[in-house]
């Protein structure tokens, strides 16, 4: 192939990136001095994204490169395109132009962050990305704004209480406190919910350097990415200490005879269940993979094994595009949409059914543990007593 060829055009790769300075036309530098009279666009910058990359299609990217700010009007930013694309600033060799913007809705005080990502492969193909993200660096104006600021002094109170609580536990019981897992699972609520109060700290104070930069009349560029990164990591901790909660809160219920009949369902069938989980893994890898292969060169929704894995979780659910399949594959695409489906709803989930309809017969008879019985009734009685509907009983010691 060498005498086809005269040269090869690489992939992209951190290590093999261009990080030098250019004259316009991509001309070395041959003198130094010349170097502050270029236009930004030539001269490689660091990474403006330190919290996480942008993604696109094919790989990652950290922001270094060659970046340049487009201007203020739609005048200048013609005028800047139109020299770039003059002296060819997009050529053979490049592999990514990522273009950033960020808007404000005064209606709604809310700004958008728009990152559109264009990754040029080595064979000269495009493949955009685009990533979208809006938020707001205002606290909520008017009787909403207090309601939520007095609703987080109200949570922080709440959780310190908790943990001084937690933290007495802990010093009466000593080690024996990790044997429990509940008290493993208190112990990662804490760590979540204080990871997430520094993170909305952090994010109220990149939001006041931003809008104190807008009104100084500088670049608030940095400080608006690290409010879109702040962001997104507020949201994945918030979301993920809502589920500590959530499963918190069914264990107390319980104490609830239904949900207790149900929670004897699901120890009942733990061991078959769990089988079953495994297999159900071991089948959906298999498809998973087989798309990657057959339909990963062609059709972006399967273009690697982790975005063919949550295209077809997303299948299994009901959300499928089944003619993305047919134009990659006119043969194997309907094949293997009809074997998937089929195989997922009426094979495997008439097992799991099977499974839950086996352990029913078990449970029928389930009665509640009496010491749970007289918690709830002893909670009831101190609820009802509250509201004055009835009288709590004074037992000998109190008297």
């Amino acid at each position: 192939m060498q005498d086809l060829f005269d040269e090869c055009t690489a992939a992209y790769g951190e290590n093999t990136k261009e990080t030098g300075v250019f004259q316009k036309g991509w001309k070395r530098v041959t003198n130094m001095s010349e170097v502050e009279s270029e236009t930004s666009g030539w001269r490689h910058r660091p990474s403006g994204y330190t919290i996480k990359p942008v993604f696109g299609v094919k790989s990652h990217y950290w922001g270094d490169g060659f970046s340049l700010d487009l201007g203020d009007s739609a005048d200048e930013m013609r005028s800047i395109l139109t020299d770039l694309k003059s002296n060819h600033w997009i050529d053979k060799r490049t592999r990514a132009v990522i273009v950033e913007q960020f808007v404000y809705n005064g209606n709604l005080d809310m700004f958008t962050s728009v990152t559109v990502v264009f990754e040029f492969t080595e064979i000269s193909g495009v493949f955009s990305h685009r990533h979208l993200h809006t938020f707001r660096l205002h606290q909520q104006p008017g009787t909403i704004g207090y309601i939520y600021v007095l609703l987080e002094i109200i949570y922080v109170i709440f959780l310190l209480y908790s943990l001084w609580k937690e933290a007495k536990t802990v010093r009466e019981a000593g080690w024996a406190y990790l044997t429990e897992p509940w008290n493993i699972f208190e112990i990662f609520n804490f760590i979540l919910a204080f990871t997430v109060i520094a993170l909305y700290a952090t994010n109220r104070v990149y939001g006041t350097m931003a809008l104190a930069a807008v009104k100084q009349g500088k670049d608030p560029l940095q400080y608006l990415r690290s409010v879109v990164n702040i962001n997104l990591l507020y949201g994945w901790f918030l979301s993920f200490l809502a589920f500590v909660n959530i499963m918190k809160l069914l264990r107390l219920l319980r104490f609830n005879p239904l949900l207790s009949k149900l929670m004897s369902v699901f120890r009942g069938m733990a061991v078959e269940f769990s089988a079953f989980i495994f297999y159900f893994f071991l089948c959906f890898s298999g498809f998973g993979v087989s798309a990657y292969f057959m339909f990963g060169a062609t059709a972006t929704t399967y273009r690697s094994i982790s975005i063919s894995f949550s295209t077809l979780f997303q299948m299994s659910l009901g959300v499928f595009d089944h003619t993305e399949l047919t134009e990659a594959n006119p043969i194997l695409g309907p094949i293997f949409f009809v074997t998937f489906i089929c195989f997922m709803f009426l094979v495997l989930m008439n097992i799991a059914v099977a499974i839950i309809d086996s352990a029913l017969p078990d449970v029928r008879n389930h009665v509640m543990p009496e010491d749970d019985w007289y918690f709830i009734q002893g909670l009831w009685e101190r609820f009802t007593s509250l509201l004055g509907l009835q009288e709590v009983p004074v037992t000998g010691k109190e008297v």
